[in-house]
């Protein structure tokens, strides 16, 4: 068997290594009778002579060994295992094989004891599998960088058949030398992906927060222990901004509670590192991670040379040995110390630390909407209409209906000009003034329905996010009412689904009213588009509920008819439901609503500039109501239209009468204008008498016996001015020609 080759002492890093062939000994005792064969081109007395002089061992080289083997191999982290051989990526002993080559001696009869020189090339490798192939260009092998690399030197013989044992000559002894060189540099350390290594994650309170968090962050939680994925080596560091506790290899990070994820963002950093596990370039603390500005708390990471049994896999999932993830954990207090809540530009500066190499400094940094919502709370100073501009035409006969909202006086300004006023319809339900049927058995208050905004268990957020408008409709913002805006006064739009000729709108409304943050905040002074980015449970504040509110009631239309013997004028009730369906009962006494048609004439002041209109007669209308059926168990029908018509008439005899009273031409152009008046303190009509419907000539003969009173004889827009409240108003008519 060949002996072991012999070599210097090493020194880190080396860079070459001298191999001469194993030497193979003979005491002087046996000089005589060695074969001089053995020793060809040498003299044995000379080889005799130095032995003797230098007070050693007569020693040549071993005529059996032609070549030797070199294997490279990288010391693992602790607790690493695998599969034992010689093969790239298997084990030996505390190391792993990178690659195995073999040299000869080539010797010749010139130089039968030839020194082969294996020079040392220090290279970045990322992966010690990138060299598992790996063939020499001459006697240079390559050495990776950042690892303690062990070198084996192993003679071996040439085969010669019969002449050794066993059929494969044995190899000789082991000679190892352990060398080390820092990297110059560590390029792609690991890939510059902020979107996949930036994560902001706010949790809203919930039973299962910390499961929702670990499958956001890709790790696995028990209680409040977070460990990688079988298979994955992960280092965890964190910040004092979060108590917690690291194991003793850093494999996992234990939280002291639940409520140490709550209203703050979890920012959390995560980094693959693009080397395998032998690679150990890394100073101590591999990491220095420092936020800017006053978000988030610094920390460090380090980068012990041990695994955890968890990265070494089980059954179903094998050890990734090509990478080792690094996990940083911090927390971002969402709401500033002073002023308004606005969206966050936290940033983190992570410098990696080598013995050598110069540090590597990588920026970060995310933008995270808003998750405090306003403290601010409404409260209603006022209410009223506001109307559009009045107009009329040119002869003063006509005038244009006008726009109504409802407008709505705070008691402050808004705190934050970036905040908006926000109402929301909670419930509604028909006015029982409009109903007889209402007034005994009211309608159960219904329950609030809960704000419509998604409940955000979990948000997360990375880099290169774009705003959105969560939670925004869920609420409908109010208009201001006044430019430049006061901050004071606000229109509150009509409720979804319902327009300005719904019979909804003579409904009752119970609203919640809230201070949210706007999303859309129109242009800046360049001309951009603004918006505000918020999470939906932080978009709006505590709520005002206020009941009773009533929209302006739809419209108010009326038709007019002139024949030659009166002027006929019709228009609806008001009708209220509930659900789409209608409350009225006319053998009850619906409606309860008074419609006074008002007849005006338009008469031209002196100077002619402009007209006037004059009141000539006001007259109450007749509800046309069906006839009450023969069947005695049918006892309340409801009008087969949408609207209960109201109808009165004019006699053409009387509308002359007056003009000529007033010194007018019979020819004067005429109007009308209908006024719907509330019900006073009865709670229905029990004149059997109005319940028909009026043939034309029978409307036409009580034109000119009807007074102006109503049913109870009273004239509430006449002598009895401000006894009733009116309901709406209609637009005023011109009076068409006799048809």
């Amino acid at each position: 068997m060949p002996s072991q080759v012999p070599v210097p002492t090493p020194t880190i890093p080396v860079q070459g290594i001298a191999v001469q062939k194993p030497r193979i000994g003979y005491p002087e005792a046996i000089f005589a009778g060695v074969d001089p064969s053995l020793f060809t081109g040498a003299s044995l007395d000379a080889l005799i002579a130095d032995a003797l002089a230098s007070n050693g061992t007569l020693d040549v080289p071993d005529p059996d060994v032609d070549r030797f083997a070199v294997t490279v191999e990288a010391r693992m982290p602790a607790n690493d295992s695998g599969t034992s051989g010689t093969l790239a990526g298997q084990t030996d002993g505390l190391y792993r094989v990178v690659y195995r080559v073999e040299f000869p001696f080539n010797a010749s009869a010139a130089d039968p004891d030839p020194t082969i020189t294996v020079n040392l090339d220090y290279q970045e490798i990322r992966q010690i599998s990138d060299l598992a192939t790996f063939s020499p260009v001459g006697n240079t092998i390559v050495i990776p960088t950042a690892r303690d690399i062990r070198i084996r030197l192993q003679a071996l013989c040439q085969p010669r058949p019969n002449y050794y044992a066993d059929a494969v000559p044995p190899p000789g002894l082991v000679t190892d030398l352990v060398v080390r060189k820092e990297a110059a540099s560590e390029m792609g350390l690991f890939p510059i992906d902020p979107a996949s290594q930036v994560n902001a994650v706010f949790l809203q309170p919930s039973e299962n927060q910390i499961q929702l968090l670990a499958p956001a962050l890709n790790l696995k939680v028990d209680y409040l222990t977070f460990t990688g994925k079988p298979g994955t080596r992960t280092i965890f560091g964190c910040s004092q901004a979060l108590r917690h506790h690291l194991s003793a290899d850093y494999s996992s990070i234990t939280f002291a509670n639940q409520p140490e994820f709550l209203h703050h963002w979890i920012a959390v950093l995560a980094f693959n590192i693009d080397r395998d596990w032998t690679w150990e370039g890394f100073a101590e603390p591999a990491f220095h991670i420092t936020p800017t500005g006053k978000t988030g708390s610094p920390g460090t990471i380090s980068y012990p040379r041990v695994v955890s049994n968890l990265a070494l896999g089980d059954l179903t999932m094998p050890p990734d040995r090509s990478t080792t993830r690094i996990i940083f954990f911090d927390a971002v207090e969402p709401k500033p110390p002073a002023g308004f809540p606005t969206e966050l530009n936290p940033q983190w500066n992570v410098v990696c630390n080598f013995p050598s190499a110069a540090p590597f400094s990588q920026l970060y940094t995310i933008r995270l909407p808003i998750t405090v919502p306003p403290a601010q709370t409404p409260k209603v100073a006022a209410t009223g209409i506001a109307l559009s501009p009045y107009h009329h035409d040119k002869d003063y006969s006509s005038t244009t209906p006008r726009q109504r909202f409802l407008w709505i006086e705070f008691a402050q300004p808004l705190a934050d000009p970036d905040d908006g006023y926000f109402a929301r319809v909670l419930s509604s339900g028909p006015d029982p003034l409009l109903s007889v049927d209402l007034m005994p058995t009211p309608l159960p208050e219904p329950l609030p329905p809960p704000l419509p905004v998604d409940p955000e268990p979990i948000r997360h957020i990375r880099p290169g996010e774009s705003s959105d408008a969560s939670g925004i409709d869920a609420m409908t913002e109010l208009i201001p009412a006044t430019s430049p805006n006061t901050g004071l006064h606000y229109l509150l739009p009509l409720p979804p689904g319902v327009n300005e000729a719904s019979l909804e709108l003579f409904s009752f409304w119970t609203y919640e009213f809230r201070v949210g943050h706007k999303y859309d905040l129109g242009k800046d002074a360049s001309g951009v588009e603004r918006f505000r980015w918020s999470t939906a449970q932080g978009r709006f504040g505590a709520p005002l509920v206020v009941g009773g509110v009533q929209h302006p009631a739809p419209h108010l239309t009326c038709a007019v008819e002139h024949t030659r013997r009166a002027i006929i004028v019709s228009a609806p009730y008001a009708t209220t439901v509930n659900d789409g369906v209608r409350f009225i009962d006319t053998y009850l006494g619906d409606p309860r609503t008074e419609i006074v048609v008002m007849l005006y004439a338009q008469v031209a002041q002196i100077d002619g500039e402009s007209k006037h209109n004059v009141l000539l007669a006001h007259r109450v209308m007749i509800p046309q109501v069906p006839k009450r059926p023969q069947d005695k168990f049918v006892f309340r029908p409801t009008p087969p239209m949408r609207d209960l018509i109201g109808v009165t008439a004019f006699s053409e005899k009387q509308v002359e009468s007056v003009l000529t009273q007033l010194r007018l031409s019979k020819l004067t152009p005429l109007s009308v204008l209908a006024v719907e008046l509330l019900p006073g303190d009865d709670t229905g009509k029990t004149d059997v008498q109005r319940y028909r419907t009026l043939t034309a000539e029978e409307l036409q003969d009580e034109a000119s016996s009807l007074g102006v009173e109503d049913t109870y004889g009273k004239d509430p827009l006449g002598s009895d001015l401000g006894t009733r409240r009116i309901l709406r108003t209609s637009p005023l008519t011109p009076v068409p020609a006799i048809c």
